[in-house]
């Protein structure tokens, strides 16, 4: 009787501990379904989302004029050497501050040492650099310029010559394809005097100020920062634009000790080319758009020649001139990939890459990102 008990007892206590144990192990199955069939669903989300931007890249597929500004045969280190040009959300007031550039101000290109174009063999040894923002809203083009410069020359208002002091001096391309020179010089803080200059760049064409081309100066502590305004139709469909600093050092001999230039010791000497967004690439992204994902193409530099999408304003592309990590390489290698990552908030992004081809060689690349809040 007492065996039966003892055996009715084990069972039941059998029965007791594999209930308990298969309780608490539903849970941890049902968490280890759930998290194999959400890797599931992401990884078939990789491959669906590789496949568009493989689509994406086809249709960009020999379009070099999107990548590349112009008609004309693409030189490499003129490419190399261009300058980008932000899209700004709103127009810049020109006073010389630099907190309407907001979070661009990142992003400002520096020009030292590697950009001196002329050196005064018995002047001054003092270095000189200068950042350069250059943004575009509407009808205009805008420049932040910030010069470090630990002695200013201003402009004395008995000399003729233009070039006897601290100043900045802009060279562009016109519509015409003209080349044109401006001056930009003051005598103190404030409102700058614009002239266009001869090739010599000693005297100015005419004694006209130039009103259309604006700026401000303001100095600093350590140098000075000037802020410009100039007509986006002065450039036409091909900008090139270049910004030179020259130095003054010295308020009694006042002869130009340094030069930096935008184009640096390049032998030509050529006009920067400027890099903005392609409204024919912005029309066809406008087309192919995701519902749910943003997209972003960048050119064979890295630079960003499109985004579009839900995300634009936020995404990796946004505002940064140059695009760089080993998905972004992998592709501009010619090897298409995708991974996940966590974005800043903790939510899980899929990102995928596809290279843009003409012929054998690597235009550029399509990214096309989506939250994964989106896809479960």
């Amino acid at each position: 009787m007492q065996s039966k008990q003892r055996r009715g007892f084990s069972m039941g206590t059998r029965m007791l501990l594999f209930s308990s144990l298969l309780l608490i192990a539903l849970p941890w199955l049902g968490f280890r379904y759930i998290d194999q069939t959400k890797d599931f669903l992401l990884q078939g989300q990789e491959d669906a989302q590789l496949l568009t931007a493989r689509a994406l890249a086809s249709v960009l597929h020999g379009r070099t004029e999107l990548f590349h500004a112009g008609d004309r045969p693409v030189d490499m280190a003129v490419e190399k050497n261009a300058l980008y040009v932000y899209p700004l959300e709103e127009p810049v007031e020109i006073d010389a501050y630099s907190g309407d550039w907001g979070e661009l101000q990142q992003q400002a290109k520096s020009f030292g040492d590697e950009s001196v174009t002329y050196v005064r063999s018995d002047g001054s040894k003092q270095s000189v650099s200068f950042s350069l923002l250059l943004g575009e809203y509407g009808k205009y083009v805008y420049a932040l310029i910030r010069v470090k410069d630990q002695h200013i020359v201003y402009r004395h208002p008995q000399y003729r010559r233009l070039d006897h002091s601290d100043h900045v001096r802009v060279e562009l391309i016109n519509a015409d394809a003209e080349r044109k020179r401006f001056i930009l010089i003051t005598d103190g803080e404030g409102q700058v005097s614009v002239y266009q200059m001869n090739a010599d760049w000693k005297t100015a064409v005419n004694g006209q100020p130039v009103y259309a081309l604006s700026g401000v100066w303001r100095q600093r502590s350590d140098g000075y920062d000037v802020e410009l305004r100039l007509p986006a139709a002065w450039l036409g469909s091909q900008p090139r634009m270049t910004v030179s600093v020259a130095n003054v050092d010295s308020s009694v001999e006042r002869k130009i000790d340094t030069i930096l230039a935008t184009y640096g010791q390049s032998a030509d000497k050529e006009v920067n080319l400027l890099i903005t967004r392609s409204p024919e690439l912005d029309r066809i992204l406008q087309g192919l758009e995701s519902a749910d994902a943003t997209i972003c193409v960048v050119d064979s530099y890295r630079r960003v020649r499109g985004v579009y999408g839900i995300n634009a304003g936020m995404n990796l592309c946004s505002q940064i001139e140059a695009v760089s990590g080993e998905l972004v390489d992998s592709a501009l290698e010619g090897l298409p990939s995708a991974l996940r990552y966590q974005s800043a908030n903790g939510e899980s992004v899929i990102l995928a890459v596809h290279p843009v081809y003409a012929g054998d060689d690597v235009l550029g690349a399509v990214l096309v990102e989506k939250n994964s809040s989106r896809i479960l």
